[in-house]
């Protein structure tokens, strides 16, 4: 237990809920980084395959850091151009469609529902 000063109580209490929110802060960016790397995995498995590069292409970058947060994306390195393509489906040459390959909607859907239940939001 600590003895404070009434006229230094103010100080004292601002330094704990300053540790208090480095901590929580640092908590979250783990369970974001748990659930890019979830939500990679995810794309990874569901993505369709013809040569295998375009299911290896997919990364998590961390694209914003700051001292109350982390943004990370998930991206396919050198393949985007795809992405959307197969996501939705796209016109052929001699006319109609592809079939769409869903694939990053589940990784992503999957990311909300986990990054809720981690965090304890509901």
């Amino acid at each position: 237990m600590k003895t404070v000063a009434i006229d230094e109580m103010g100080n004292a209490i601002a330094k704990e809920f300053e540790e208090y929110v480095e901590l929580t802060t640092e908590e979250v960016r783990n369970i974001c980084k748990e659930v890019a790397d979830d939500c990679k995995k995810t794309i990874q498995e569901e993505s369709p395959v013809d040569t295998g590069r375009y299911k290896k292409s997919w990364n998590v970058s961390e694209t914003e850091k700051t001292r109350m947060g982390v943004t990370y994306t998930v991206h396919s390195k050198n393949r985007y151009r795809l992405t959307h393509l197969l996501e939705y489906g796209h016109a052929k040459r001699g006319g109609g469609r592809t079939k769409a390959q869903p694939h990053i909607s589940k990784g992503e859907n999957l990311a909300i529902k986990e990054l809720k239940e981690k965090a304890g939001a509901k």
